[in-house]
């Protein structure tokens, strides 16, 4: 009978399946919890660390440094066939204003500069011309301007008017003979040197860079040139988010510093050329001026320097007045946000008085282009109030840039004649003769 007896079905339970889970997801937000207090311990604890960011900011500005020299390098084994630029400018004040173009170009040896210069009611056209003979190194210097007849009335010289009239779009040339001259009496080197090598001046780069990152790029208390003095916070500045700074030089390791680049630059290829052309003793005693100036370093010198906390490298560093820090300073920095250009510059900010200054200069590398970008905007308030902006852009080409040696000129002494200075100007140029040839005999007799 027993065995006729249905199953029981098995009861439901009244406790819904998902309580199954609850151990295991109250572990999972636990985790989840714990992760993210990890997270933001890191960022609040190290990653937006102040002292961290400061020395992140310092090296990833000394490898910048080693990815410019690196640029460098590779555009140098570029077979570019010259380079040509191109610009503009305007001038305004209250009694004169100024606008004009500029453009240059450049195939290795010779280069030529134009300028188309408004100068209110005349136009000035100049063209500078640099030719390097066959058997010099250095360049005659050919030189015209168009315009000139209207050069005297604009200085208020009427009696001017014949000579400049008849030197107009007359060419005048500056022979090389007369530089090396004057390069031998001022006795700071070679009169006739070539310039140094590309391979000399990357391996003097590299070497200055190399002790860049031990001294300057460094918080390593033996060696670093900066000292950190406080921390402000972070500070948003022309659209960078950034974390602000106080800091001193070093006394101590400003004179390392000076001296580890001074032997860097003896070991390097460079020395070389400074030595064959007579530079390296005025090079050198450069060095020793600056340790003595180093003497001077007081803890009160202090600068500011803002980190990019996105890009973590060194924005910019201001040398500020100790009177009006707010009002009169001087800025150094990168304006880099990433990609491919890069733009270095340099903003001085004064105010004495009613009196107000404000200028920039901008260089603005394109690596992707090769294109140099250079800005000059310059303002003044005031008691002499003016403004000019400049624009030019120079860069490499792969088209072969013709510069043409003009057919006739004449020469610096023919054009004193004309101006009625001809026996003064013999007279200089005998004694140049001389102080050259003295010089020459006394780096002989070396």
């Amino acid at each position: 009978a027993d065995s006729a007896t249905p199953a029981q079905p098995t009861p439901i339970t009244s406790t819904p399946a998902p309580k199954r889970f609850k151990k295991p997801l109250v572990i999972i937000a636990i985790l989840l919890v714990l992760l993210g207090g990890g997270a933001a311990a890191f960022y609040f604890g190290y990653y937006a660390n102040p002292s961290f960011v400061y020395k992140q900011s310092l090296g990833n500005t000394a490898i910048g440094y080693n990815r410019l020299v690196k640029y460098v390098e590779e555009q140098s084994k570029q077979n570019y066939k010259g380079y040509v630029g191109a610009g503009s400018y305007k001038f305004t004040s209250s009694s004169f204003n100024s606008e004009g173009k500029m453009a240059v170009k450049s195939d290795g040896s010779n280069g030529e500069l134009t300028l188309d210069l408004g100068l209110g009611p005349t136009t000035l056209k100049a063209d500078l011309m640099a030719i390097t003979e066959a058997k010099s190194t250095t360049p005659d210097i050919y030189i015209k301007v168009d315009g000139l007849d209207g050069v005297a009335q604009l200085v208020g010289s009427p009696s001017l008017t014949p000579v400049l009239t008849k030197l107009n779009s007359s060419w005048i040339v500056i022979d090389h003979a007369l530089i090396n001259s004057l390069a031998q009496t001022s006795q700071t080197g070679s009169s006739n040197a070539s310039p140094p090598t590309n391979a000399q001046i990357l391996d003097e780069m590299r070497a200055f860079g190399k002790v860049n990152k031990e001294y300057l790029y460094s918080t390593d208390e033996d060696k670093a040139v900066l000292k950190l003095v406080k921390k402000y916070g972070i500070e948003t500045v022309d659209g960078h988010k950034t974390y602000h700074y106080q800091v001193a030089l070093s006394k101590d390791n400003v004179k390392k510093y000076i001296t580890a680049q001074r032997d860097a630059l003896k070991s390097s290829q460079l020395s070389s050329w400074l030595k064959k052309n007579g530079y390296d003793e005025s090079v050198y005693a450069y060095f020793d001026l600056m340790k003595e100036s180093a003497n001077s370093i007081k803890a009160t010198d202090t600068f500011d320097l803002w980190a990019d906390m996105n890009q973590r490298i060194v924005y910019k560093v201001r040398s500020a007045s100790s009177s009006n820090p707010a009002s009169n300073y001087v800025d150094f920095g990168l304006d880099y946000k990433g990609g491919d250009k890069y733009p270095f510059f340099i903003m001085t900010k004064s105010k004495s008085g009613k009196d107000t200054v404000d200028a920039k200069f901008t260089a603005l590398v394109d690596t992707k282009s090769s294109d140099v970008n250079f800005k000059f905007d310059f303002k003044s308030s005031g008691s002499d109030a003016n403004a000019l902006k400049a624009d030019f852009k120079l860069k490499p080409s792969n088209e072969k840039v013709a510069i043409t040696k003009p057919a006739s000129a004449i020469t610096l002494q023919q054009l004193m004649d004309q101006l009625g200075y001809g026996e003064i100007y013999k007279g200089y140029l005998q004694q140049l003769q001389q102080e050259a040839a003295a010089a020459s005999a006394a780096k002989t007799s070396q």
